[in-house]
């Protein structure tokens, strides 16, 4: 009899610590994923590829881009859609880093030893942005005229993520070069480079307005 009660006893012991065992080992699995999730959104977004290394910035084109990113075996319908979805997270980087520079003050850039004219020099930063997005669908759209087909909304989007494209080239090359390393002990932007975050909440407010691209769409379409 003893034994017999002895034996549960091991029994109900075991099953208790297998169960605490579990939760622990799930808790902990819990909290890795979460991590994880909190650095993928904190961390920042890596559209074009470049070195961020604070000291050099290697250029790229659109059609570098959409070679990466896009997949041409997905046909007309899927590239264009693709390259759509690129133009807008370019186009969220590209303001982003825009407002960053035109709002950027002393220490983040040392005034004290450079001769600019600070709030001249961001009143034409404010301009570029504010002008951007309609001188760059005039062009491309312009480019396009007079010419029918179903690869003309891709062509367009191809010329507006090219804008894009350059527009960041030419902003990561004013931050890295000009402002970190022309401009000594400038304690710099840390926020310059967005986050998935910050890219994701600048696509909610500014997306890109597709219009009617496909057949059987209403007139009416974003």
């Amino acid at each position: 009899m003893f034994n017999e009660k002895f034996r549960k006893y091991w029994v109900i012991l075991g099953v208790v610590v297998l169960a605490t065992a579990f939760f622990v080992i799930f808790q902990y699995n819990q909290t890795q994923k979460n991590n994880k999730n909190n650095i993928a959104s904190d961390s920042p977004e890596i559209i074009l590829n470049t070195n961020q290394s604070q000291t050099t910035q290697e250029e790229q084109s659109a059609s570098d881009l959409i070679s990466e990113k896009c997949n041409y075996d997905e046909g007309n319908v899927g590239n264009t859609e693709c390259i759509i979805e690129l133009l807008d997270r370019t186009s969220a980087e590209r303001e982003w880093k825009q407002r960053k520079i035109e709002t950027v003050k002393h220490p983040q850039i040392n005034t004290y030893d450079t001769l600019i004219d600070l709030p001249e020099a961001q009143l034409k930063m404010k301009m570029w942005r504010e002008g951007f997005e309609k001188s760059r669908d005039a062009w491309c759209e312009a480019e396009n005229f007079g010419i029918n087909g179903s690869g003309i909304p891709a062509s367009i989007a191809s010329c507006q993520l090219e804008f894009e494209v350059s527009a960041i080239n030419i902003l990561n090359n004013l931050y890295y070069e000009t402002i970190m390393k022309n401009i000594s002990n400038s304690q710099g932007i840390s926020d310059f480079e967005p986050t998935k975050a910050d890219i994701e909440a600048l696509i909610k407010t500014n997306k890109t307005k597709r219009g009617c691209v496909w057949a059987g769409e209403n007139e009416n379409c974003d």
